[in-house]
């Protein structure tokens, strides 16, 4: 637990699972926003379950950002979100636990139609990668980076939903 605080302070984005004996200190967990806790013995299945979500998350597909002068491709497990500014979309992303910005000339509506079943729609002018969702409430989502999403109430239960099948993977 105490690496795992450390490496949260540090500024380690990635996922953290806990695999041990000891039931006492699950609650804890969630301090470091850990994945998961699997106590031992562990079955075969439950460690699959665990994983799934990280291996959706290291798939090789890409968002295509052009602009005039640049075509870049944006793996989607890099993605945390999308948001919108008149006819602008911010590519927000995280890059060594860094946040990366990239701007498109692109409608939310249009680019939803291109996106893969992770990015969810939470708002009037956002989309987030659920897969980067670390806590949700009737209000907000937070994200693996801490950067927190307002959730609107005409799209809160497919947010939910979507989350639900994703912790249940």
């Amino acid at each position: 637990m105490d690496i795992a605080k450390q490496l949260r302070k540090d500024g380690f984005g990635g996922n953290i699972i806990f695999l041990t004996a000891f039931s006492e200190y699950v609650f804890d967990g969630y301090h470091v926003q850990a994945l998961d806790y699997l106590l031992k013995p562990i079955s075969l299945e439950k460690l699959d379950q665990c994983m799934k979500p990280i291996w959706r998350n290291m798939k090789g597909s890409y968002h295509i950002y052009s602009t005039k002068t640049e075509i870049v491709k944006i793996p989607y497990n890099k993605i945390l979100a999308f948001t919108s500014f008149q006819h602008y979309i911010n590519i927000i992303t995280q890059e060594n636990n860094n946040p990366v910005c990239f701007r498109q000339k692109i409608t939310l509506k249009t680019l939803q139609k291109q996106l893969p079943g992770e990015f969810v729609r939470c708002h009037r002018t956002i989309i987030i990668n659920i897969n980067k969702v670390m806590k949700l409430t009737r209000k907000d989502v937070t994200l693996c980076d801490n950067s927190v999403y307002p959730v609107s109430e005409s799209y809160l239960d497919q947010v939910r939903e979507t989350f639900s099948e994703l912790l249940n993977t």
